[in-house]
């Protein structure tokens, strides 16, 4: 096992679109001409991945949306038991070459894309303790005309899931944190904003805690089934799915106004495509995503909170934590977000209620909502 090829896999999560080039580099051990690696859903990863090495869009989209259900190799791993994670394993050691030259995933799909053999690997079977990784699949292939693939090449590849699990989970951590971080961003300007991330399929990958504000309820401001979005407000113009088809069409943002459900008042958004395989890395292999940004209805005026702030002598500290409390956080969330203990928080509050004279938490929030609004 060369150290060369052990760094070309962890550097594959520096950058974007470099899970690609692991593929490849692992693959030229086994001599494998094409590759794919599939994810599933999860909790903590709602897009469903599938990225091809050396494979065609068109057939990328054909095993996406038909054959992934009739991978021959697939079904016979589940029979058997084999869909666990560390499990290397020869095509014909599932499936015998002529049961797969019969079958109808070869004779339609399998053989114009060139998968006549394959060599695959569960990198995550979904079940690990963290949940930061769904079920991963990995798979090489070879094109018709070439040598099947035999136990050496597994014996080969074994060594190296070690090394390709530690990429791909140290890779999703970058990937979650560029993604905190471009929501982080928006809001810059005071005035507090949701923002929500989400695919071709208007599923919503991620969100910032103001978002928490226009999600759920009789009254959202954003409705959902199955965590996509269907509606915005109690109607829009242009409505959701009109504006999510020309970003789509154009790749220009789109400036929505969206009336409340109820009070109908106009609320502002903007819905705008993101580009694939930036540094922000949200568009993850290039898939097309999209940012919606809606003013969160009453939302108070930054620049006014920090004056309040200001008039009672709150220290910078305290400013922050009464910022995130307006913001509809509780004393946990705000713990978590300024990564400090409870019992500090807990303090500060304490401090903010004997600053402004009041007894109870809630009663000092409306107080200073009153005076920002």
């Amino acid at each position: 096992m060369s150290d060369d090829l052990i760094q070309e896999i962890y550097a594959s999560v520096t950058a974007p679109g470099r899970l690609i080039e692991m593929m490849t580099a692992v693959g030229r051990i086994v001599h494998a001409d094409s590759a794919f690696l599939f994810t599933s859903h999860s909790a903590s990863s709602p897009e469903a991945l599938l990225l091809g090495h050396n494979v065609s869009n068109e057939h990328i989209n054909d095993f996406a949306t038909t054959w992934r259900h009739e991978d021959i190799w697939a079904k016979a791993a589940g029979r058997r038991g084999m869909m666990r994670r560390n499990v290397v394993v020869t095509g014909d050691e599932l499936v015998p070459e002529k049961e797969l030259h019969r079958s109808a995933f070869y004779s339609d799909y399998g053989r114009r894309a060139g998968m006549d053999a394959m060599v695959g690997t569960i990198l995550f079977d979904g079940t690990e303790r963290d949940g930061a990784m769904p079920f991963t699949n990995l798979c090489w292939y070879r094109s018709p005309g070439k040598d099947r693939f035999t136990p050496d090449d597994t014996a080969r590849l074994r060594p190296l899931m070690p090394h390709m699990q530690r990429a791909l989970l140290l890779h999703e951590q970058l990937r979650q944190l560029s993604m905190q971080h471009l929501l982080a961003g928006v809001g810059a300007s005071g005035m507090q904003l949701a923002s929500l991330v989400i695919d071709a399929a208007a599923r919503i990958v991620a969100h910032n805690a103001s978002a928490e504000r226009v999600l759920g309820g009789s009254n959202a401001l954003v409705t959902t089934v199955a965590g996509h979005i269907t509606a915005l407000g109690r109607r829009a113009v242009p409505s959701f799915h009109e504006a999510l088809h020309l970003c789509k069409r154009t790749g220009q943002a789109v400036q929505l106004v969206i009336q409340e459900v109820s009070g109908g008042r106009l609320i502002e958004g903007t819905l705008s495509a993101i580009a694939p395989d930036t540094p922000g890395y949200v568009g993850m292999f290039a898939q097309p995503h999209f940012l919606l940004i809606i003013q969160c209805p009453g939302a108070p005026n930054m620049d006014l909170v920090h004056k309040a702030c200001q008039l009672y002598n709150f220290t910078a500290s305290e400013t922050a934590v009464t910022v995130l409390l307006l913001q509809g956080l509780t004393v946990a969330q705000v713990a978590h977000e300024r990564d400090c203990s409870l019992n500090t928080v807990r303090t500060q509050v304490r401090a903010l209620l004997s600053k402004t004279g009041h007894d109870r938490q809630v009663d000092m929030l409306r107080t200073l909502s009153q005076l920002v609004r």
